[in-house]
C-alpha cells in the first residue's frame, strides 16, 4: 500500500496551470490513500475530476476557503472532521477505510503555523480522539503538515510522550536511507515559491506520516518526496511544500 500526504498550497499563484500540475503530480504517484491540506474548492474540483473512481472526502474549515481532504482507492466507511469538535478541536479529518475487509484509520491534519502552544494542543487533541474512539490494536495512520520539526514540543508530544509512541516513517526511512530525512519537504532554498520572499527560516521536514498499531503490523518498504519539478509555464513547483509518499506492507 502506498500512503501519501501533500500540502497543496491555498494560493492562486500560477493558476490555472498550477492546479493541473497538482492533479498530474498526484496521479503520477498512484497512491492508495492521499491526505491533502490547504485544499480550496477550485483545486478540489480539479482533483475530483482526476480521480473519478476514487472515494473522496473534502471539508472546509468553518468560515474559510480551504480545508482538508482524503482520496482513497478503498471504500471510506466513516469520516469525521474535527475542526470545531466539542471535545477534541483540531484541524484534522479522520476516515475509516475498509482495506480487504480490515478497517484502517487515516487521520490527515494541519497544525498551526504560528504557535507552538497551539500545535501541542492540536496534536494532543488528535491523539486523545484516536485513543478514545478506536480500539488500541487498530492500525492508525496520522499524516499531514506539522509546521514544526522533530525538535519541537508538538513532535515530542506525539512521538515520544505517548504510550505506545507513534512511529515516524520519515525518521525510520532516514535510518534505512541515510539523508532521506534531510531532504526536507519545506524547502526554502530550492522551492521557487520562497525565492521571492525574504526569510530567515531553515528548511525542515514539515510533512510526515506516522503509524500506530500492534507490533510489526505495518512494515516500511520504501519512501520518497514528490512534487519537486519546476514548470516553466508557471516558474513554480506544484506547491510550496513537497509531498511525501511511503510504501508499506500490512
Amino acid at each position: 500500500m502506498k500512503i501519501a500526504t501533500y500540502n497543496i498550497w491555498n494560493s492562486d499563484r500560477g493558476y490555472p496551470g498550477r492546479i493541473g500540475h497538482i492533479a498530474d503530480t498526484l496521479k503520477s504517484i498512484d497512491a492508495d490513500i492521499i491526505g491533502l491540506q490547504e485544499v480550496n474548492e477550485t483545486a478540489w474540483k480539479a482533483i475530483s475530476r482526476t480521480f473519478p473512481n476514487y472515494e473522496k472526502r473534502h471539508f472546509l474549515y468553518c468560515g474559510d476557503d480551504e480545508g482538508l481532504a482524503v482520496i482513497s482507492k478503498y471504500p471510506i466507511i466513516k469520516a469525521e472532521f474535527l475542526n470545531g469538535h466539542n471535545e477534541y478541536p483540531t484541524d484534522a479529518l479522520v476516515v475509516t477505510v475498509l482495506v480487504h475487509g480490515i478497517e484502517i484509520i487515516y487521520a490527515t491534519f494541519h497544525l498551526s503555523w504560528n504557535s507552538e502552544e497551539k500545535r501541542v494542543s492540536e496534536i494532543t487533541n488528535l491523539e486523545m480522539y484516536l485513543e478514545t474512539h478506536y480500539l488500541s490494536n487498530s492500525i492508525r495512520f496520522a499524516l499531514g503538515d506539522m509546521n514544526c520539526d522533530e525538535n519541537s514540543d508538538a513532535y515530542k508530544c506525539f512521538c515520544e510522550e505517548t504510550q505506545p509512541a507513534w512511529r515516524d516513517l520519515v525518521r525510520e526511512y532516514g535510518e534505512i536511507i541515510p539523508g532521506f530525512d534531510k531532504e526536507y519537504s519545506l524547502d526554502f532554498e530550492n522551492n521557487p515559491r520562497w525565492k521571492s520572499e525574504p526569510h530567515t527560516d531553515k528548511s525542515f521536514f514539515a510533512d510526515r506520516v506516522f503509524v500506530k498499531g500492534e507490533k510489526d503490523a505495518v512494515r516500511l518498504k520504501g519512501g520518497y518526496l514528490f512534487g519537486k519539478e519546476i514548470y516553466p509555464e508557471t516558474g513554480l513547483s506544484p506547491s510550496d511544500h513537497y509531498g511525501v509518499c511511503f510504501e508499506v506492507e500490512l
